[in-house]
């Protein structure tokens, strides 16, 4: 349960830097992305609601498509190093707990509800925080976040 708390809060992540890139990218690639983020946040949703990883394969395939895809974007320049290290981390935690499960149905262990002996909400916590923080830099280093208002000073109209 723990796995796919944390598998969705980086899928949140992950979609919300699809969306920047995405704002900042021409009408055919921001529609590209901002669907991927739509889909992401769905199956975020729902992994969290059910608390297990929802299609692990799909995820799994999905997580390495998707750093495949920021890849590209990177070496063509449409994407900065942090956004890109930020989906490569946040997918890359998705993956993991996808191949997990994955690996526990294969070898027929029981999934565990309760996989940590931290509370839910400590573990909810630190999850969070950990996605903030790599989530926050990725956005400040897309289009939008380079036209975004500094914290502490006041917009000119």
């Amino acid at each position: 349960m723990m796995a796919a708390v944390g598998a969705g809060f980086a899928a949140i992540g992950a979609g919300l830097i699809l969306c920047a890139v995405g704002a900042g990218a021409g009408v055919p690639a921001a529609i590209g992305l901002v669907a991927l983020a739509l889909a992401e946040f769905a199956w975020a949703v729902a992994t969290m609601h059910t608390r297990r990883v929802l299609a692990p394969r799909s995820a799994l395939a999905a997580s390495v498509a998707i750093v495949a895809g920021a890849t590209l974007l990177l070496f063509t320049a449409r994407i900065g190093l942090a956004p890109f290290l930020a989906l490569l981390a946040l997918h890359g935690a998705v993956g993991i707990a996808a191949a997990v499960v994955l690996r526990r149905r294969a070898r027929d262990q029981p999934i565990s509800a309760t996989d940590s002996r931290m509370p839910l909400v400590a573990v909810i916590v630190v999850q969070a925080m950990a996605v903030a923080a790599v989530t926050t830099p990725a956005l400040a280093d897309t289009e939008p976040g380079d036209m975004a208002v500094p914290h502490g000073t006041h917009h000119e109209h």
